[in-house]
């Protein structure tokens, strides 16, 4: 048992730690450390520590709190501004001496912080939070008005449970309701709240230009960058486009030419080889570049946007800092077709070592192909490893790699191999995307996580762009679950429903229902209507529906009758009388040693025994004042000086 006002404040405390869970990765540090104060203090409110705040005082500072946020406004960042001066807000009011209003306040500041995350993210867990906070704000409207009727009520198990059933029933039958509204509210097919989404911390672990010899440890990030619903296709073409990355210079790569007219397609090129269409779930990435298989041919996007094809790069007008779809087409080869006006752009070097050139031209075939494939080799294992730790510092990492520590990561096993081609004379460019996916059968699409980042080379050979993977990684690592942590392997099952809830939650769109309402009128135009088969049909439904009736309605007396014999049971047991299998109420009432209490029992028997198996009906009602009658009696024997023991007569 409880007191009213005490359940108050545990559930307020809950309210809003689930309100600052769901915000918590928005949070400014200096408030995440002011909320888990408030939470403490709170805390040791409800044990008798009054740490309360004047009211005067959390007014002043409330009012410094929205000039602060004020000052610091930004059209770019205003959700996350809002967000956090909610928060502060909502802790001030925490440590005031609470009452009736507050307690309502604090209450719809949580509804309003979670409506500024709806803004900020709209993953599946946000529903899990959304529905976590309207159980108990619900519950807090429910017990806030108890508090008005008697601030003194004690609350005990069983009616905080009844009161908690009807609460959590409307909650169940709200979610088929508000998903029959998810599905026919008419919506625009343009993000009209798009521009408060701008989330500039986006992580990725994809990167539109290499810097060697700047990190030595590179940590990987098992997020998943995006999803893409398309049929399985082998491993080998699973080539993520992105970037393409021209210029060496300063111990890395850049990309200057994109759209230069430098290059011209060739036509001819997707003869005989295969085309796949395919749609892309991209999740927040803060950089321009739209995700594509290799050879991207077509793509199709909401916003605005430019392919070029001569690079295989698309490329939008903004960042993408909001979940988005498209659709694609590309061809399944390792080859671009192309004619090169400027060889000279992709055979610039600067600042590489004798010891790098001596190397090059040590590595130099009788054909173009033949020096690509000896500098393939040249990288091969065990001379060279694939690693992400212990990555060459120097002020000339490329020749640190190639000639002392022999390991690194992806950028350079491709840095090598395009430098060393570029000194021989083969024109190269590097390509930044993402290796390799996780492919799940039963939903049918891959998901590549921010760990599959990967840069390869194309060289230009015979007229064309040529793939070349020199980074000596199994590609298992890429790929194949079975090579998955346990941990893994559950991100990826919750991925599995993330990508349910973008698809048919986050991408439903006014097409989608619109199709939707035309199949349901198209479906319903075709029922023809049968008299005899739906009177078959009725009396189908109707015999075993009356039957259920009937089975519940019984189980549902039987119920009555074997909860009033235990609370009789329980009057006997508190008199000192067992009643034994088989033993009638009556006979056991005959052993009761109060003349008054067993008189009221046996008023209570000849009752429930008309009710059972008289004329008279064990109605509901009749079940409920039996039930309290016999609640009194065991009320009275408790609180009065009756001993208990058997009737000597």
């Amino acid at each position: 048992m409880m007191t009213i006002i005490n359940l108050i404040k545990i559930n307020t405390i809950l309210v809003s730690i689930i309100c600052f869970a769901a915000v918590a990765e928005y949070m400014n540090p200096f408030v995440l450390v002011f909320i888990s104060g408030v939470i403490i203090a709170n805390f040791l409110e409800i044990k008798g520590y009054n740490l309360y705040l004047p009211r005067f005082l959390a007014n002043f500072l409330g009012v410094i709190v929205l000039f602060a946020a004020f000052i610091n406004f930004s059209i770019e960042n205003m959700n996350v501004i809002f967000i956090n001066a909610l928060i502060v807000l909502m802790g001030l009011k925490l440590m005031e001496r609470k009452q009736y209003r507050d307690y309502m306040q604090i209450s719809l500041m949580a509804v309003f912080i979670l409506a500024g995350l709806s803004l900020l993210n709209l993953s599946m867990v946000f529903l899990v939070y959304l529905f976590a906070e309207v159980l108990l704000i619900v519950l807090q409207m429910v017990l806030l008005t108890v508090m008005v009727e008697d601030n003194t009520f004690i609350m005990d198990k069983p009616f905080f449970v009844s009161i908690l059933k009807p609460i959590t029933l409307i909650m169940v039958i709200s979610i088929p309701a508000a998903a029959f509204l998810f599905l026919i509210l008419p919506r625009t097919d343009y993000p009209m709240l798009s521009f408060l989404n701008n989330r500039q911390n986006a992580s990725t672990g994809f990167t539109d230009s290499i810097k060697l010899g700047t990190v030595n440890f590179i940590q990987n990030n098992d997020k998943t960058a995006f999803r893409v619903k398309m049929k399985k296709i082998d491993d080998k073409f699973l080539y993520w486009r992105g970037v393409v990355l021209d210029t060496y210079r300063n111990n890395g790569w850049e990309s200057n030419y994109g759209g230069s007219g430098t290059e011209h397609n060739i036509k001819h090129e997707s003869q005989n080889k295969k085309i796949i269409k395919y749609r892309v779930f991209m999740e927040p990435t803060a950089n321009e570049y739209l995700y594509t298989l290799n050879v991207p041919v077509d793509i199709t996007y909401s916003d605005d946007f430019s392919f070029d094809k001569k690079r295989g790069e698309v490329i939008t007008e903004e960042p993408v800092k909001t979940k988005i779809s498209y659709t694609a087409v590309s061809r399944l080869s390792q080859q671009i077709n192309a004619h090169l006006a400027r060889k000279e752009i992709y055979l610039q070097t600067s600042g590489i070592s004798s010891e790098v050139k001596k190397i090059a031209s040590r590595l130099k075939g009788d054909t173009d192909a033949g020096t690509a494939d000896n500098i393939i080799n040249y990288l091969k294992p065990p001379d060279f490893k694939y690693s992400l730790q212990n990555l060459p510092l120097s002020k000339e990492p490329l020749k640190h790699f190639l000639t002392v520590t022999k390991m690194g990561n992806c950028e350079y096993f491709a840095s090598a191999m395009g430098v060393l081609l570029r000194l021989n004379g083969i024109p190269s460019r590097l390509v930044g995307g993402f290796r390799g996916g996780y492919y799940d059968e039963g939903a049918g699409y891959y998901s590549v996580l921010y760990s599959n980042a990967h840069v390869w080379v194309e060289a230009y050979i015979d007229g064309a762009w040529r793939t070349y993977d020199p980074t000596p990684a199994d590609f298992s690592r890429f790929s194949d679950k079975n090579k998955l942590s346990s941990l893994k392997e559950i991100k990826l099952f919750f991925d599995k429903l993330n990508y349910y809830w973008t698809v048919f939650v986050i991408n439903y769109d006014f097409a989608k229902q619109m199709e939707g309402l035309k199949n349901a009128a198209e479906a319903a135009e075709n029922i023809k209507f049968d008299l005899k088969l739906f009177g078959k049909g009725v009396f189908a439904l109707i015999i075993p529906f009356i039957l259920l009736l009937i089975f519940v309605f019984k189980k549902k007396r039987e119920k009555r009758t074997e909860k009033i014999l235990k609370k009789f049971d329980e009057v006997f047991l508190k008199l000192g009388v067992s009643r034994t299998a088989g033993e009638g109420l009556i006979q056991a009432v005959n052993n009761v040693g109060n003349k008054e209490i067993g008189e009221e029992l046996k008023k209570l028997a000849y009752e429930y025994y008309s009710a059972v198996y008289g004329d008279k009906e064990f109605n509901r009602e009749k079940y409920r004042t039996l039930k309290k009658r016999l609640k009194d009696v065991s009320r009275y024997i408790k609180h009065s000086s009756v001993k208990s023991g058997k009737n000597k007569q």
